[in-house]
């Protein structure tokens, strides 16, 4: 590397190049924890074979380049790392596959089923147990009622199966003023 010498009162006015190999600016040689080698930020530039490959540590047999376009090693191919955390049934949080929705709906994972929500595979469990009571799957024409209102209460002596014409002339009736007539 060449050193040049200009007026720099800090380090006697010793500059040199950074010695990262992807720029050419100047920094000074020394600073009162000793010599510089690169400037902040900068890192040794790596020469990598960009053709070498290797087999993703996943286990799922892909081969992956061994290094990314920064010159970093890699190990799995892209979100392949994550398939090393545990999920479901393995995870120290699952209980169960049950939630709770905000809107109080119980929601129960079930993959695969028609009705599954994008967001993991979950069904709300009042249409489950309305399934399984008549050994078939809802047509997109029924819904399910919770005659007592509380969303979750999934017995299915509280569960009564409609049509979605039905169940909005139910709920339009439960907002009217008993004595005007008038939707509340």
């Amino acid at each position: 590397m060449n050193t040049l010498y200009i007026l720099y009162p800090r380090n006697n006015g010793v500059m040199k190049y950074c010695e990262c190999g992807h720029c050419d600016e100047l920094i000074p040689e020394r600073n009162k924890n000793g010599p510089i080698r690169f400037k902040a930020g900068h890192r040794p530039h790596k020469v990598w074979d960009k053709t070498a490959t290797k087999l993703c540590q996943c286990g799922c047999g892909k081969i992956i380049t061994k290094y990314n376009k920064d010159g970093i090693e890699q190990f799995w191919a892209v979100a392949h790392n994550l398939r090393s955390i545990n999920h479901g049934e393995t995870h120290p949080s699952f209980k169960g596959g049950r939630i709770r929705k905000p809107s109080g709906y119980i929601m129960v994972r079930c993959d695969g089923h028609p009705r599954a929500l994008k967001e993991g595979q979950y069904v709300f469990e009042h249409v489950i147990v309305m399934e399984k009571h008549l050994g078939r799957y809802l047509t997109d024409n029924e819904v399910v009622h919770h005659k007592n209102h509380k969303r979750d209460d999934n017995r299915i002596e509280n569960l009564q199966l409609m049509t979605k014409k039905e169940h909005s002339k139910l709920h339009g009736e439960e907002r009217r003023d008993p004595l005007t007539g008038k939707f509340i």
